[in-house]
């Protein structure tokens, strides 16, 4: 049931909307694993020099933290999706049972 200016709530858009966070949460995950892996694979950019001694070990905790913060991200991404999913199934078993006691209320009817 809508109220007026409400919002309807379907079991089928929250299973949509929960399978296309967990495929984003998914494909982050898997992106930032690709661009871990390609920065690993370069030469440090500051070099061996004096300014490199100093800057190279700032650069590498922060690209380090930043790697985190993102798989940390794509992995909560991915646990809305999952959330999202469980409260479809929860809504559309909620929709069902409100079904079934509205009919067993008033016996020989169908509501």
């Amino acid at each position: 049931m809508r109220e007026p200016g409400g919002i309807e709530v379907s079991h089928a858009d929250l299973r949509a909307g929960g399978d296309g966070l967990l495929r984003v949460g998914e494909d982050m995950a898997l992106e930032v694993e690709v661009f871990a892996t390609e920065l690993a694979g370069r030469l440090d950019p500051w070099g061996d020099d004096e300014l490199g001694s100093m800057c190279g070990p700032i650069y590498a905790m922060i690209r380090r933290e930043a790697i985190d913060a993102y798989v940390t991200l794509a992995g909560g991404i991915r646990d809305a999706g999952i959330t999202v999913e469980t409260m479809s199934g929860n809504h559309g078993r909620a929709e069902l049972a409100g079904a079934e006691a509205a009919a067993n209320a008033v016996p020989g009817r169908m509501v």
